[in-house]
Order: structure tokens, then sequence, then C-alpha cells
């Protein structure tokens, strides 16, 4: 009885140790990396009509910040938001957003990386910096 007792003991003590010894393959968590340098957010620097912002994110969508209401505000808060998609083709940018009143927009912009911070440059004149 007491063997028994002592064999029950140690084959629990030896799982016990066996299992929690045993490694558990950790699955390491997919990084967003962003494809290409737009990705960010990018405001109005100098130049155009409208005080805009945009924000590209790394899986090609965008949403637009138009502080029509307010020409000189950056509170991202109090905006107009449109939303849309971006593609990157060299230094080129090609823009396509719409705003819920039904207005839509679509345009192609420079984009100079180089520059610090880098600028976008619309078909209109209005420079935008990256943050």
């Amino acid at each position: 009885m007491k063997n028994s007792k002592l064999i029950l003991v140690m084959s629990l003590f030896t799982a016990f140790i066996y299992l929690a010894s045993c490694s558990k393959k950790s699955t390491p968590k997919p990084t967003t990396t962003p494809t290409n340098g737009a990705v960010g957010y990018w405001f109005l620097a100098s130049g155009g009509t409208f005080n805009q912002s945009f924000l590209f994110r790394a899986d090609g969508s965008l949403k637009v910040y138009d502080f029509y209401a307010n020409p000189t505000s950056t509170d991202t808060t109090i905006a107009y938001d449109g939303t849309g998609t971006y593609s990157v083709s060299g230094n080129l940018i090609k823009i396509t957003d719409s705003f819920p009143n039904g207005q839509s927009f679509s345009g192609t912009n420079v984009l100079d990386l180089t520059a610090t911070p880098p600028t976008m440059t619309d078909d209109n004149g209005a420079v935008y910096k990256k943050q």
C-alpha cells in the first residue's frame, strides 16, 4: 500500500514536470510594415484652396480631413471626413476619395520622399508635408 502511494505520487510528479517543461511554439504576430513612404499623416503646408489633411494607411485606404469650416484648424475631431483609396507608383500617388454628401474626387499628386520632411504636391500647387 505504501509502495502504491509512492508510485502514484512519483508518477504524478513526473507527469507534472514533463507537461510543465514542454515549450509551446509561439507564433509571432504579423507586423504591419508600411509598403511605401506615403503611409502616415500629411497636412497642408502651403498653397491650395482648401485646408485638408490626409491619413494614408498601409492597407491602401485613406482618410481625408477637410477643415472647410475653420481654415486654420488642424483639429481632426471637428473636420469633415472623407474616405478613399490610394496607390503609389514611383513618385506619383493616385488618390480617390469621397465624402458623406456624395462629393467625390480623384487626382494624382507628386511625392518627394527625399525632402525633409517629405512633401506631396497636388496639381493646384498645394504642398502637403508628412508629419
